[in-house]
């Protein structure tokens, strides 16, 4: 009787545990994104030439915009699902592997 009540609260607590490090890698990697306004695009802009540093910086007042173009429009140009999908991926095996054993 105890295995199936500590059952009843260990599984729904995993599934959650495993959610929230899902939205938490999902969160992290796409804030290294090279894209002005988020964090990999301040990476991106300090260690880039600097013209090209200039360039990139120059588009900070838009970046949020081609955030919201990349997320709407990444049916059709499967930039998101060919490159971010598969590092999320890898993140969470390397994670999970270490706690699953």
């Amino acid at each position: 009787l105890i295995d199936i009540i500590l059952a009843m609260f260990l599984i729904p607590l995993g599934k959650m545990l495993v959610a929230s490090v899902f939205i938490n890698v999902l969160l992290m990697l796409f804030n290294l994104l090279p894209i002005p306004p988020l964090d990999g695009g301040r990476i991106a802009v300090g260690l880039l030439p600097y013209q090209q540093a200039r360039t990139l910086s120059g588009l900070e007042p838009y970046g949020m915009m081609i955030v919201i173009i990349l997320i709407a429009f990444d049916g059709q140009l499967q930039i998101m699902s060919t490159f971010f999908w598969p590092l999320v991926n890898l993140a969470m095996m390397a994670i999970l592997s270490g706690t699953l054993g």
